[in-house]
């Protein structure tokens, strides 16, 4: 029984001296994009009905480099009758160890509309809704 104990309290402790580890941002750095064309498949017939671009890039935050990471999500004008998609997400990042300081959301699917600000505060660590 002590054996066990032992085992489960190396584990516990194991655990929670790496999760102390800061991740180093090897994935990713400012100036890149990615586009991608989004397609419907109706039987037989593709039909390209929206555009996908990712870009990262540099900007000062509050005195820090960081990163910015943005999305951008839009149907193809002819097929707005069908489902109109214009959304927008844009994350601030410490370049260095990924950790967030801010994310934005605007999103409009339809008739559905909804915009969101996230504020993170590493300190208190809370997240506040704008």
């Amino acid at each position: 029984m002590r054996f066990i104990q032992l085992i489960l309290l190396f584990i516990v402790l194991n655990g929670n001296l790496l999760s102390q580890c800061q991740l180093k941002n090897n994935t990713f750095i400012g100036g890149e994009k990615l586009k991608y064309s989004v397609y419907y498949n109706l039987q037989f017939i593709w039909l390209e009905i929206a555009d996908v671009e990712f870009t990262t890039s540099y900007i000062n935050y509050q005195g820090i480099t960081c990163l910015k990471l943005s999305s951008t999500w839009k149907t193809r004008p002819k097929y707005n009758w069908i489902m109109h998609v214009d959304d927008k997400f844009e994350t601030i990042l410490e370049k260095d160890n990924i950790i967030p300081y801010e994310h934005y959301q605007k999103i409009i699917e339809g008739k559905n509309k909804s915009e969101i600000k996230y504020l993170f505060d590493q300190q208190k660590s809370r997240i506040y809704l704008c």
